[in-house]
């Protein structure tokens, strides 16, 4: 947010940190946190030491490609009902 990185509690951390806790073996979306509608800019990405399955983008070079307001999350899979 405006150049400074948060963790998940509000916390502010360095941008090392902050591509460390994105160091996990689950699929990630990052996007703008300004303008986001209608999926806009919208990137899934899984990241594997530092490199990104998106067009083989490093992960410090996407924080770059989205300059200062942006977020990182953790994509969260939806489960399907169970009928009784």
């Amino acid at each position: 947010m405006n150049g400074y990185y948060f963790d998940n509690n509000d916390n502010m951390i360095s941008k090392d940190e902050a591509l460390l806790l994105c160091e996990v073996k689950h699929k990630m979306i990052i996007k703008p946190s300004i303008d986001t509608g209608g999926g806009k800019n919208v990137v899934l990405f899984s990241n594997i030491n530092g490199e990104t399955d998106n067009e083989n983008h490093e992960l410090t070079n996407l924080f770059e490609n989205y300059g200062s307001d942006f977020i990182v999350q953790k994509v969260v899979e939806q489960r399907r009902a169970t009928r009784s």
